[in-house]
């Protein structure tokens, strides 16, 4: 749990004959990360001589999934039936004929909706497009400006005398007609008025006429759609779960017949290394040679030239937190696993920037609302689980600041009891630490917070930095001696909390030393980082800081919008947006004690004792996609 699972670099020797039988065995088993065997005289292959053949096969049928999932649902009982390997081709080219049916089809009912549209625009005009087709005349038709066809109309009778034309005006439309050898003249007149000329269709006689074919088309061509869609429908309802396990079948095979690129083969032999459990070594060296006796050898490398891959283990209730470790960097198999911690400090500070009881509910009721319709993913569920677990320490860190909606626990239970429920608490339990009135002492705890949990990661540096570097190990525990007393000898000396001719002179005796100790580990470097040090200690102050914002911001939603009990007017209009405000408050702090405590735990806390650059352990198993 405290830290990442021991691994064991091995390597297995086999005769070629049983090479396939071995890898089956090997990605069931699913324990081993199988590394590339380092160049030397073995031979390498690029795949197994079946693999370009099985890639072919998965796009194939991976093609056919995605046409079948347009028209599967989950909800529908259905009669699935088994799909045979030879008769794919044939399926998928059924499949493909009914896809290019469909968007042909598709097709020419959008240009029945456009002609439609176009036609139903020159209903007004009442003329029989068919009798204007002549050698001699010619018509166009168009849009202009309202604002413009006056000016047009007065343009062209003023060459009345010259050119021969007439027009026909609708409320969206302009016909002009006029001799074929006036075409270019009147182009020249009617462009510069914004004249948008509108391509009728050859086909059009009278609109009117027209409307009635196109309506007929249209329904056509959407019973015809809605045909091929019950086939596909039919299609997918039948064989989309078959056609979903032989895409996993080749999918398995594919991993089979790419992983060989990572052996190292001989005329007769096989080699293969990767890397494994510490404690899975004696079993799988068992369950080989059970399976396959004299033909392979198991074995140990002792000294391996790559690191061990990071895998984390857990208790399932701090498995979540395992996200946000691997989301920023993952630890080395050497060093400590911050989860465990994580799952202690994220809902502290979270708590503590929040720490009132009704915004703890609220983030609750929140956070179940969200992940009930977003059925959210990845770091959007990550996010919503933290703010779950950490709604309990907000509501206890309530009790202690006294904050029940901005209001202390009389003064709500008060509200409560306006609206006619029993007066459940009349004189106070107790006396809370309000965060506002006692600003200067929760700046001074927040930074405490800062000494104790930097305190605590330099602490798991030196126990990470013993067994691999001792001198590493002494300025962990230097930066330790810095941060605890250089914190005691501030509050002796420049606040009086302890004596300062004897606390406050032994904390910087102590000081001094675990400065020169710096000095000797680190160098003068070490000097120059210790005003960073004191940034990392004010930077905890944060959790003051915004969650007085948060608590000011409350008490002004309070001041506005708090009903008065006994007048119902204002009370229906008042208490809705009352609740709704501080449901956006609760928001608001809910995000910033996300990220401001986050970030206090990434670069304040976790670079004190991690260095990360951890590989993720993928071992070579059907369950994990990521295993070639």
């Amino acid at each position: 749990m405290y830290r990442p699972v021991p691994m064991q670099k091995i390597r297995i020797v086999a005769l070629n004959s049983i090479v396939r039988s071995l890898v089956d065995e090997l990605h069931e088993k699913g324990v081993m990360e199988i590394s590339r065997v380092p160049e030397s005289e073995l031979e390498s292959s690029q795949h197994f001589s079946d693999y370009n053949e099985l890639s072919s096969k998965i796009i194939q049928i991976r093609s056919i999934k995605n046409i079948l999932s347009n028209y599967y649902k989950k909800s529908l009982v259905k009669s699935a039936k088994k799909i045979s390997e030879n008769k794919i081709n044939a399926f998928e080219e059924e499949l493909k004929n009914l896809n290019n049916e469909l968007s042909n089809i598709q097709s020419n009912l959008k240009k029945f909706h456009e002609d439609y549209k176009l036609t139903n625009s020159l209903c007004s005009l009442d003329i029989d497009f068919s009798k204007l087709k002549s050698p001699h005349i010619a018509y166009t038709l168009g849009t202009i400006p309202r604002a413009n066809y006056t000016k047009l109309v007065k343009k062209l009778e003023k060459y009345s005398d010259t050119l021969k034309f007439t027009h026909h005006i609708s409320k969206k439309n302009v016909l002009f007609l006029f001799l074929h050898e006036e075409e270019t003249v009147i182009d020249g007149l009617i462009n510069p008025f914004g004249f948008v000329r509108i391509s009728v269709p050859l086909e059009i006689g009278k609109p009117k006429e027209h409307l009635v074919f196109l309506s007929s088309e249209i329904e056509k061509q959407k019973l015809k759609i809605t045909a091929v869609k019950v086939r596909l429908t039919e299609l997918s309802e039948n064989y989309y779960d078959s056609i979903s396990t032989l895409l996993e079948k080749y999918s398995v095979l594919s991993q089979r017949s790419q992983i060989a690129s990572k052996f190292g083969f001989s005329e007769k032999m096989v080699v293969m290394e990767g890397w494994i459990e510490k404690n899975e070594f004696d079993s799988l060296s068992h369950f080989l040679s059970s399976v396959f006796e004299e033909k392979v050898l198991v074995s140990k490398i002792s000294k391996p030239k790559d690191s061990p891959p990071t895998k984390l283990d857990n208790p399932k209730i701090m498995k979540r937190f395992e996200f946000f470790v691997k989301l920023f960097s993952l630890p080395k198999h050497s060093e400590f696993d911050p989860t465990f911690l994580f799952f202690f400090t994220a809902p502290l500070f979270y708590g503590m920037i929040m720490g009132d009881v009704i915004y703890g509910i609220f983030s609750l009721i929140i956070s179940f609302l969200l992940l009930k319709k977003l059925k959210p993913k990845g770091l959007l569920l990550f996010t919503i689980k933290l703010w779950i677990i950490s709604a309990i320490p907000a509501i206890f860190f309530g009790i202690f600041f006294d904050e029940w909606m901005a209001m202390t626990h009389v003064q709500f239970f008060n509200f409560l009891a306006g609206f006619g429920l029993p007066t459940l608490i009349s004189i106070p339990l107790y006396e809370g630490f309000h965060r506002v009135h006692n600003l200067t002492q929760l700046v001074g705890l927040s930074a405490l917070v800062g000494v104790f949990n930097l305190s605590l990661g330099f602490i798991v540096g030196a126990i990470n930095e013993w067994n691999h570097n001792k001198k590493h190990a002494a300025a962990k525990l230097c930066w330790l001696g810095v941060t605890i007393f250089g914190t005691i000898a501030v509050m002796s000396y420049l606040f009086n909390m302890f004596p300062p001719d004897t606390i406050g002179l032994y904390s910087s005796s102590i000081l001094m030393l675990s400065i020169l100790g710096l000095v000797i580990t680190e160098g003068i470097m070490g000097l120059l980082e210790i005003p960073g040090l004191a940034g990392n200690i004010l930077s905890y102050t944060r959790i003051a800081a915004v969650g007085v914002v948060g608590v000011i911001l409350a008490e002004i939603i309070n001041t506005f919008f708090l009903p008065d009990p006994n007048n119902l007017l204002m009370l229906l209009v008042l208490l809705p947006i009352l609740i709704i405000m501080h449901g956006v408050n609760t928001l608001i702090v809910m995000v910033e004690a996300l990220i401001q405590g986050g970030r206090l735990n990434i670069v304040e806390f976790q670079t004190k004792f991690m260095h990360g650059g951890g590989r993720l352990f993928k071992p070579f198993s059907i369950n994990n996609s990521e295993n070639i």
